[in-house]
């Protein structure tokens, strides 16, 4: 096994004690005690719709995968479980200057430099991790460089033209020869 499906072990054994415990009987006929319970210690509704689609993997599994020594599915069909909708979500907003600053001063020095990156060149995650210097184009007219990162790493899968300013510029150059 795994650390990883132990992790997954451990938080369905953990979703399916609380179930348990505010919905004894395990003919669930609602699910609505558990969730009622966790809107009371202030879960926010995504949280508990992460509990809602691991009871609804289960039960998917249990009706068409997991099968009894006689080759029959634990349950005939798996009931349809709704989601609760996400009017509860805080909205995001730009981080002032101090609140980057502050942020920047926690990370570890490579990461604080993925963030700044991120942050001047609008790049995500996998892009910053998978960038490569091959992609990288100079422009001497304007003193940097840019990259054209290929439409496999791009999320929309269309090529991307990251230009990158003084700061992602500074950044790339402290790179250089590192990786």
């Amino acid at each position: 096994m795994k650390p990883k499906d132990s992790k997954i072990i451990c938080l369905v054994r953990g979703i399916m004690s609380a179930l348990v415990k505010h919905c004894p009987i395990l003919v669930l006929l609602t699910l609505q005690p558990w969730m009622d319970h966790r809107r009371e210690q202030g879960v926010k509704a995504a949280t508990i719709n992460h509990g809602l689609k691991v009871v609804r993997r289960i039960l998917n599994l249990a009706a068409t995968e997991w099968m009894d020594e006689h080759g029959l599915t634990w349950i005939d069909h798996a009931p349809k479980i709704r989601l609760l909708p996400l009017n509860d979500q805080r909205q995001p907003y730009p981080l002032s200057w101090q609140e980057q600053e502050r942020l920047f001063k926690e990370l570890p020095r490579h990461l604080a430099d993925m963030a700044l990156f991120a942050v001047n060149t609008g790049c995500r995650d996998r892009e910053i991790c998978d960038l490569r210097w091959d992609w990288e184009v100079a422009v001497p007219e304007l003193a940097t460089s840019v990259f054209i990162i290929p439409g496999c790493v791009v999320k929309n899968g269309d090529d991307r033209l990251v230009v990158l300013n003084r700061i992602a510029h500074a950044i790339t150059q402290a790179r250089r020869g590192k990786h």
